[in-house]
This record gives C-alpha cells, sequence and structure tokens, in this order.
C-alpha cells in the first residue's frame, strides 16, 4: 500500500512577493526483520515507515499516475528534498493514521514531532486535455489533484490520498467557484525599503486580490478543517529544535493569492485586448511588472480608497442588499424590483426601504442597532454599486430616498436571466418569484416568447 501525500508549501525567500508551489509525497511501509527489530523498544512499529526517493518516486509518477517521461520532460527534474515536522518515535517516523489503518496498527498515544527530509514532486505542469495539451505553472495542480483523486478513487487499489491531500481536493473545489465567478479585483502591494546610503525607496507591485464575502467564510472554516501536517512543511530545514508549523490561514491565504495571480496572467488574451489595456493598472497586473517611481505612488494613493470602499462593500457592511422582483397583477401594467435589506446577524429579517423612509427619526434609529449608524450612507454606496452592474438602477437613485423601479416585461426577463445572477455574485441577494427556477428556466423562455 502507497499512500500519497501532498500540499502546499511557500518557497524559502525573503523577497517581498513570496511563491510557493504544490508538492506530492509517497508514503510506503516494509517489513523489519527480526535482528532490526530485537534493538528498538517494544513500543516501536513492526514496519519501517519510508518515503519513496528519487528514481523510485518518478517510476511511480510514471508508471502509476500516468505521467509522461519523455526526452522533452523528465519528472526527476521536478523531485527535490523539502522538509516535514512529522510525529516520531524511536528517531523513525511513525506511520499516517491511513497507513497504521491498513497495516491494522494501533498509534501510540505520546509521541515526540521531528524534521524529516523527503523527496518531493513539485507540480508545476499538467498533461492532459482533450487534445493532450500542457498546463504550464502552479495553478496547474489544481487539474493535476483532481486527476490523482479520480485515479486513486477509480483505478489504483493501492494507491490511497492522504487526509491532507483530500483537505486540499475540497478547498480547491470551493475556491474554483471563486475564480469562475471572477471575485477578485486588481491591486498594489506597497512597501518602503532603504538601498544602502540612499534615502529611503519603496516598491509597488501589482497583483491581484480577492474579494468575496464567501472566500472570506471559506479561509475560516477550512482554517479549522486543515489537517496539521499541512502546515508542517518547510522548503528548507528550520535552524534549531524547536517545532514550527505555518500559521493555517496564512498558508491557505497565500496558496489562494498565488493561483489567482497565477491563473489571470497566464491565461491567453489577444494583443488587442492587452494595446487597449495599455498603461492601465490592469495592464500592470495582467504583466507582473513592478513600480519604483513616484508616478506609481501616487497611483497607489488613488487606488487605496477605492480598494477599501470595495473590500468593504464585501465584508464590513452589516447588511445584506436585497432586490426582490414583483410580477404585476395585471399582466399590461410594469414589472416592479422592491429594494429592501437585512441585517447579517438575522438575514431573515427582511426590511423594506419602503416601510424604512416612512419611520419616524426614532424608530429608524432603533433599526441602525442592526444596520450601522452608517446605514444610510452605506446604503446609498451599496446601491451605486449595485446600478454599475445593472445600470437601470440609477433611474431608482434619482430620489434621495430609493425604495424601487419599475421594468417592462422584456426588461424583467433580462434582469431574470442575466443581472440577477451577477448580483448574488457580487454579494446582494436576489429575491425571484417561486416559478422562476433552474429547473423551468427553459419553459419559462417558451411560454414568454410565444406570448403575444
Amino acid at each position: 500500500m502507497k499512500i500519497l501525500h501532498g500540499t502546499w508549501i511557500p518557497e524559502a525567500q525573503s523577497s517581498f512577493v513570496q511563491t510557493g508551489a504544490f508538492s506530492l509525497w509517497v508514503e510506503t511501509a516494509q517489513p523489519l526483520a527480526e535482528n532490526e527489530n530485537a534493538g528498538l523498544a517494544t513500543a516501536s512499529p513492526q514496519q519501517i515507515v519510508q518515503h519513496l526517493e528519487g528514481a523510485d518516486l518518478a517510476a511511480f509518477l510514471v508508471e502509476d499516475l500516468g505521467l509522461p517521461d519523455t526526452n522533452q520532460y523528465n519528472p526527476t527534474n521536478d523531485i527535490s528534498a523539502k522538509f516535514f515536522e512529522l510525529p516520531s518515535l524511536n528517531d523513525w517516523p511513525l506511520p499516517s493514521l491511513e497507513l497504521a489503518r491498513y497495516l491494522e496498527q494501533d498509534l501510540p498515544d505520546a509521541f515526540s514531532w521531528q524534521t524529516w527530509q523527503i523527496d518531493c514532486y513539485r507540480v508545476n505542469r499538467f498533461f492532459g486535455g482533450a487534445r493532450g495539451e500542457v498546463t504550464s505553472g502552479i495553478s496547474a495542480f489544481i487539474a493535476q489533484l483532481k486527476e490523482i483523486h479520480f485515479i486513486a478513487q477509480y483505478q489504483l487499489a493501492e494507491v490511497q490520498l492522504g487526509a491532507e491531500l483530500l483537505f486540499w481536493y475540497h478547498y480547491l473545489q470551493s475556491f474554483k467557484e471563486i475564480l469562475l465567478k471572477d471575485q477578485y479585483i486588481p491591486s498594489l502591494r506597497y512597501r518602503e525599503v532603504r538601498r544602502g546610503k540612499q534615502k529611503k525607496a519603496f516598491e509597488t507591485y501589482p497583483h491581484w486580490e480577492i474579494v468575496s464575502g464567501t472566500y472570506e467564510e471559506n479561509i475560516q472554516r477550512y482554517a479549522d478543517y486543515m489537517p496539521a501536517i499541512c502546515a508542517a512543511d518547510f522548503a528548507e530545514a528550520l535552524d534549531g529544535d524547536d517545532v514550527s508549523f505555518h500559521d493555517k490561514e496564512a498558508l491557505l491565504r497565500h496558496c489562494s493569492e498565488c493561483l489567482l495571480h497565477d491563473v489571470v496572467t497566464k491565461t491567453p488574451l489577444p494583443q488587442s485586448f492587452y494595446k487597449q489595456l495599455e498603461g492601465s493598472l490592469i495592464y500592470s497586473c495582467l504583466k507582473s511588472t513592478h513600480w519604483t517611481t513616484s508616478t506609481e505612488l501616487s497611483l497607489y494613493k488613488q487606488w487605496r480608497p477605492w480598494r477599501d470602499r470595495v473590500a468593504r462593500t464585501q465584508s464590513s457592511v452589516p447588511f445584506y442588499l436585497c432586490f426582490q422582483l414583483q410580477s404585476p397583477t395585471n399582466p399590461e401594467d410594469d414589472w416592479e424590483i422592491a429594494f429592501k435589506v437585512a441585517p447579517k446577524q438575522h438575514p431573515s429579517l427582511r426590511i423594506s426601504l419602503a416601510d424604512y423612509w416612512r419611520l419616524r427619526p426614532h424608530q429608524q434609529m432603533a433599526l441602525k442597532l442592526q444596520l450601522g449608524e452608517s446605514f444610510e450612507q452605506e446604503l446609498l454606496f451599496a446601491l451605486g454599486d449595485a446600478a454599475r452592474i445593472y445600470p437601470p438602477m440609477w433611474e431608482g437613485l434619482e430620489t434621495d430616498e430609493p425604495d424601487s423601479i419599475f421594468l417592462d416585461v422584456d426588461a424583467a426577463f433580462d434582469f431574470l436571466s442575466e443581472a440577477a445572477w451577477i448580483l448574488e455574485d457580487a454579494g446582494c441577494k436576489v429575491i425571484v418569484p417561486s416559478w422562476w427556477t433552474p429547473q423551468n428556466k427553459n419553459q419559462t423562455q417558451m411560454k414568454q416568447k410565444a406570448s403575444p
């Protein structure tokens, strides 16, 4: 039995922008001979835990996982030593829980943490796809991990996935939703540096930043689920005998940001598109250039308030903005999108803005205990952001007390089929008529087209 392990390992470097890679390693066991076991304590396991090295690891990758071994590509070139803090007993690593179950072996209650050097395969290419194309870059492990999961589940009886590899597989399923919904913005990272005896200088690095309430929730949830072995890996041996682990939340964020940057910057785009963006922040983020002049410092100062406002809208505002599409009683009348808000602490409590504006001042103050002291200001910001996504909402902002907009039947259908889902992805709550569901969407389209 072989246990396939893998986790994200940050690079050992002190640079401002630090990358990393996903590494795979294989655990197996070998029976101890009697004379070898005689000198060990009785608490020692009857199997020596081993990790495939060099050529053996490369052979496993080729023969079991189907990686190519050609003149153009040799998996041995991507194998290097990494360092892991592992539970150990009698100066030997204990088997993982998966291997211990297979060996029908009880793990001891008391053990120590020791550093072990293990050969790992750095995943930076994926060979697959309908046409056999090659995906390169650190994000290749998203597709590679999906392939490995399928192979281990359905094709290899003697290979099992370790707990940390399964953890990353499930985390990436949720992270892909963030990518598919484009919940990220161009970003700038800034730091001051000193170069010799020169005056203080600075560097500004264009980057990409995830802005999503769902992402923040996932980070907190998966940090609690993360197995300890995920955070026990290092690119270089640590100094001293102290046991050290990565911060779980920081490790998840580092992996996510590196993957996002790799996916966005390596997505092929036409040159005409780059020409249109030339000189802009988005162009610099796509090209991964860094700046050191005062012009870019001025741009950073302009960008920062915009970024803070976007992040505040997504995370710190204590209420959800809701839009409820209401069908008219008379088929010839317009449809209405009613503006509502719901406290994040009590999302089922939806308050119509039409009702809110009619309340007396002391009643509004009571509601602001749940909606926030600066509710009305934050509300206008949120409505403005929604109007940028769905321009017809600007009509509702022509008054000091916005509460709704009206649409004809064609505009209402366009809202249902397109804008509603974009607003949902942007963090708003959209309430649609009960008859509008994914199951009968096509049927509704047919009825709408056939109607006079």
